[in-house]
């Protein structure tokens, strides 16, 4: 478990969102990559440095102003190793030591000759920013009642192990992170195309206290069994669905699940790949958002 003295800990415990910024959290060491060279080696569907492009369409739309950088946070502390232990396991962050490791989980094999510091800089740093954004963005949610981390949502990756281009399970880490403060029941709503396998495996014996809504393609990766068993609501569709009817199945599971459980938290996962990301929660508390990942809180 992580120590109560660490600088992250500590800013973790501390924080409070500052009455002029909003509860949005970007940084520029969110985006990932090594200057284009790894999409000719190994070219990847997922873009790593979408994250800077989300941030500057929000600059560039109709709420520029609200949006000014002025008003967003980054990260206040970032997650050691011995943080995350909150929610991975000592041989799996032991493993992310090696670079063939990190390559199978981010699915670009040829970071593999990188050595490990070239990989870290690249991928594992990035993604841990991330992660510890998703941290800050969940405290925020339950001060300001909504929050934004304009990163994150790496639903593959849980205690004992990564995939997908997911190293750390961010959001396991923020809801344990806030259990350990008082938090009493979150629910997790994952938008993304994929299966979020990773933190249904995390939570699959804590259903009493974090339900899961998970509207996936069944059709695609990952197809794990077994993490179905982490669902309060398994709500699979097929590739192709119309707008209207993925609208209504959203609505209708949503309707659903907040009628079976009342959390003090809501981790929405509004995911990298999609089928449509239109749906706009309208019930009261606190929110979390991930845009390519949101947090609610009530």
């Amino acid at each position: 478990m992580a120590t109560p003295s660490s600088a992250f800990i500590t800013a973790f415990r501390q924080f409070q969102l500052p009455a002029a910024m909003l509860p949005v959290f970007y940084s520029e060491a969110y985006n990932m990559g090594f200057g284009g060279i790894e999409k000719v080696l190994s070219p990847h569907p997922f873009d790593a440095t979408k994250y800077r492009g989300v941030f500057k369409h929000l600059r560039a739309g109709p709420l520029a102003s609200a949006f000014a950088p002025a008003r967003i946070m980054a990260p206040p502390a970032v997650a050691s190793d011995q943080d995350l232990l909150i929610a991975h396991s000592e041989e799996y962050l032991r493993s992310l030591k090696s670079s063939t490791t990190v390559a199978h989980i981010a699915e670009v094999i040829t970071l593999a000759v990188l050595p490990i510091f070239m990989v870290n800089y690249g991928i594992v740093t990035p993604q841990r920013t991330m992660t510890s954004g998703t941290a800050f963005a969940a405290k925020a949610a339950m001060q300001a009642g909504w929050a934004i981390n304009v990163g994150g949502g790496f639903h593959h990756a849980s205690c004992n192990e990564g995939g997908g281009f997911c190293i750390f399970a961010d959001i396991s880490f923020a809801i344990k992170l806030l259990m350990r403060e008082g938090l009493q029941r979150a629910m997790i709503v994952d938008l993304d195309a994929h299966q979020g396998n990773g933190h249904e495996n995390d939570f699959a014996q804590d259903k009493d206290r974090v339900y899961i809504l998970d509207v996936y393609n069944r059709d695609i990766y990952p197809g794990d069994r077994k993490a179905k068993s982490g669902m309060s609501l398994n709500v699979p569709v097929s590739s192709g669905i119309a707008d209207a009817e993925y609208l209504q199945t959203v609505n209708e599971s949503l309707d659903q699940a907040l009628a079976q459980f009342s959390p003090d938290l809501i981790v929405y996962n509004a995911g990298t790949a999609f089928t449509a990301q239109r749906h706009v929660f309208q019930q009261a508390g606190n929110f979390l958002s991930f845009l390519t990942s949101p947090v609610h809180s009530f």
